[in-house]
């Protein structure tokens, strides 16, 4: 079943793309500019590309920059956010308007963000102890993050269900969350696996393309991956809510 609910998640992005990017594609290109935008107007070219093939390199954060790209930020979550309830709601109900969903946006983005604090920080936590236990190595390193990630999404694709409820005006809460995606726990499991391979792959792709291109490549590929890994992930976590709550066939 990991595997159908993953197709079904790409599925849903790739059968109608044209529908799929008219209901996403105009926030989420605002939104790259907007983050994009402080590194471009800032910085060379050539520290472009570094940065973004390299985001543990960040140019120096001050003044100009460090003002655009907090502007930058709040922005792009706004957007992002508002993008992520406009897929939910086309996904679960035809709906193909992204008109300003008025009052959803913050409850969205402060529920996902305690979602997300409750299923990494013990995850990071234990596993981080385990790490000082065994003593640090990169392999124990490489292993204990692989393990955060999975361990992490796991929990969070298990308690994140009144993030779509919220967008269809469902209430759920964490603990309803957790007892309806129950019976999928294991499919949630083995396609949070597959999520994390795939990732995988598609960063070391990545950073051998921007590593041989300039600017305009390094633009255009963040571009695509960032929006394709944004909805698609959206698309998994809107397929286990019609699965677990409301009771969807993976057709």
């Amino acid at each position: 079943m990991s595997i159908r609910m993953f197709i079904h998640a790409l599925r849903m992005v790739f059968s109608d793309l044209g529908a799929s990017l008219r209901v996403t594609g105009p926030l989420y290109i605002l939104a790259y500019i907007l983050i994009s935008a402080p590194f471009v107007v800032f910085m060379g070219s050539a520290d472009f590309a570094s940065v973004i093939g390299d985001p543990t390199n960040p140019p120096d954060a001050s003044g100009g920059f460090a003002l655009s790209l907090l502007i930058g930020v709040v922005g792009y979550i706004i957007l992002s956010t508002w993008l992520a309830i406009a897929w939910h709601r086309y996904v679960l109900l035809g709906e193909t308007g992204v008109s300003y969903p008025k009052g959803k946006v913050s409850s969205y983005f402060w529920r996902g963000l305690g979602y997300a604090i409750a299923a990494f920080l013990p995850t990071i936590v234990i596993f981080g102890m385990l790490v000082t236990a065994i003593g640090p190595s990169f392999t124990v390193a490489a292993m204990m993050e692989a393990c955060v990630t999975i361990v992490g999404l796991y929990l969070l694709f298990r308690i994140s269900m009144g993030l779509p409820g919220l967008c269809v005006d469902r209430s759920i809460d964490l603990q309803q969350s957790w007892r309806a995606t129950a019976p999928v726990s294991g499919a949630i499991l083995g396609m949070v696996v597959l999520i994390a391979v795939a990732s995988t792959v598609v960063t070391l792709v990545l950073t051998a393309l921007l590593s041989s291109g300039g600017l305009a490549v390094g633009l255009v590929i963040n571009l695509v991956v960032g929006w394709v890994q944004l909805v698609v992930g959206l698309s998994m976590l809107t397929t286990i809510y019609g699965v677990a709550i409301e009771g969807r066939d993976l057709t």
